[in-house]
C-alpha cells in the first residue's frame, strides 16, 4: 500500500530525533505517547500563526520573569546541540505573582501550555516519564505546594532532572525498565 498510504516515521518523544529532526515541527512523524492508542499528528499540531502569537506576547516581554522564562523555554532544545546540561529555573513568590501566566507564555511556544505543564501532585515515576517524553522541550512544571512538606521527594527529583536520565527499575518479567533521558 506504499503507493497510496503515505509512511510516516513515529516517535515516543519529543525533542531531537534519532535521524537530526524536531520535534514538534516536523510533519514527517506522528507522536506516539508511551501507553496511549492515539498517534499525535503533527501535521495539524500548531494553531494561529506566529505573527499572531508574537502580537499576543508582546505584553508579556515588559516583565524580566516572563522574558527570563521564555528565554529558557527557547534554550532547552539548544542543549544538546552546543553540549550543555539540564538547567533548572525555581521561581517562587507570592500567589497572584504571575508566575503561572509567565509560565504559560513560555511554554506555549511549544504547544497548548495546559497540555504540556503539570504540576508536582505526583509520582516520582510519573514525573520521569513525562520528562523523557518531553525530552528536549522545556520541563514547565506549577505549583510546588502541591508536594506538600515532603522536600525530600523534591530534592530526589530536582537530583534526578539534573543527572538527565531517571531511575533504573526492573520490570515484571525479572528484566530491565528502559530508563527515560532528557537534557532540557
Amino acid at each position: 500500500n506504499h503507493d497510496c498510504i503515505p509512511v510516516r516515521k513515529s516517535s515516543n518523544h519529543y525533542g531531537w530525533q534519532d535521524d537530526g529532526r524536531f520535534l514538534p515541527g516536523n510533519s514527517d512523524y506522528l507522536m506516539i505517547p508511551n501507553g496511549k492508542k492515539k498517534a499525535v499528528d503533527f501535521s495539524t499540531w500548531c494553531k494561529g500563526s506566529i505573527d499572531d502569537w508574537k502580537e499576543i506576547i508582546q505584553p508579556v516581554l515588559l516583565e524580566s520573569l516572563a522574558r527570563l522564562l521564555l528565554v529558557a523555554s527557547f534554550a532547552a532544545p539548544l542543549l544538546t546541540i552546543i553540549g550543555i546540561r539540564t538547567f533548572i529555573v525555581h521561581i517562587y513568590g507570592p500567589s497572584q505573582g504571575g508566575k503561572t501566566a509567565a509560565l504559560k507564555a513560555a511554554a506555549s511556544i511549544w504547544q497548548n501550555p495546559d497540555e504540556m505543564m503539570f504540576n508536582f501532585n505526583a509520582t516520582k515515576v510519573a514525573i520521569e516519564r513525562k520528562i523523557s517524553k518531553l525530552k528536549n522541550l522545556p520541563v514547565v512544571i506549577d505549583e510546588r505546594q502541591a508536594a506538600g512538606n515532603n522536600q525530600a521527594f523534591l530534592d530526589g527529583l530536582v537530583y534526578s532532572l539534573g543527572e538527565g536520565h531517571g531511575k533504573e527499575r526492573g520490570n515484571r518479567e525479572n528484566g530491565l525498565q528502559d530508563v527515560g533521558s532528557w537534557c532540557t
